[in-house]
């Protein structure tokens, strides 16, 4: 667990200090810029016959958004794994009714007890592939719209498959060096200090490309590591630089001027 930043004598109400502090409040303000908001669902991609899905009718190409249960509230399906848990903690007690999006529209499915044999993948892809890069974009989607919605566990095992499949392609790529910041990020969220070596490999890597909105995104996680750890001074470097590189990006300048109004 991330210990409480230490706070040197002397160092209380410094402008350094309020400004990673001013910082730490927005801390989705530029990784906003570089995701999207993710679809949520599981995609059926196949099918087992005979199995508790093939008899109640359910077809590869489905989303699956939503269950409810005999005896339990239910809720969204935000993808496979969603789903899974679904299957493993309520399939051995009853019937499930599951909430299914297809091309005629919406309709309700009710599971009987047992195997489902449903296989699925994250919703986000144009279609459900086999392509990897497609299949990282899904799962990467998948990890995004869990870590939202707070379940960061599963959101961390989702973009560690999407960072799998990206090394797999390209080992030296932005959209790696992307994976390796967003695990950050659920690491900083977790407060698991094993994140910040992410977050440095991610900063790296962005380093190596042109790509300055996004090495600002990795800086800031960074920071957010190295001020909870005590480290304020690099904290507020890694702030600063990171708003270095944002404000030439913005028109007039409003965003990275609130940070300064914010830190004085």
């Amino acid at each position: 667990m991330l210990p409480q930043a230490a706070r040197p004598r002397g160092r209380r109400g410094t402008a350094s200090t309020r400004f990673a502090l001013a910082s730490l409040l927005v801390v989705t303000a530029l990784s906003g810029a570089c995701t999207r908001e993710p679809e949520r669902g599981a995609v059926i991609s196949a099918v087992e016959p005979a199995a508790a899905g093939a008899r109640a009718g359910l077809a590869v190409g489905e989303t699956v958004t939503a269950w409810t249960g005999d005896g339990a509230e239910g809720g969204p399906i935000a993808g496979p794994l969603s789903l899974l848990r679904v299957e493993i903690d309520e399939a051995p007690r009853g019937a499930v009714v599951l909430t299914v999006r297809g091309r005629s529209g919406e309709r309700r499915v009710r599971l009987a007890t047992g195997h489902w044999g449903l296989e699925t993948v994250p919703a986000g892809a144009p279609e459900v592939t086999t392509d990897p890069a497609l299949r990282a974009v899904a799962w990467e989607t998948e990890g995004l719209a869990l870590g939202r919605a707070g379940e960061l566990t599963a959101a961390r095992h989702a973009l560690e498959r999407a960072l799998e499949l990206r090394r797999g392609l390209a080992p030296e790529s932005p959209a790696v060096a992307r994976s390796l910041v967003h695990l950050a990020d659920v690491d900083y969220r977790r407060q698991d200090p094993h994140g910040m070596e992410l977050a440095e490999r991610g900063v790296a890597a962005f380093r190596r490309f042109p790509a300055p909105l996004e090495t600002a995104w990795a800086l800031r996680v960074l920071a957010n590591f190295a001020y909870v750890l005590g480290d304020l001074d690099r904290a507020d470097r890694l702030y600063r630089e990171a708003l270095d590189l944002r404000l030439p990006l913005e028109p007039d300048g409003r965003e990275g001027a609130s940070w300064i109004r914010t830190s004085a």
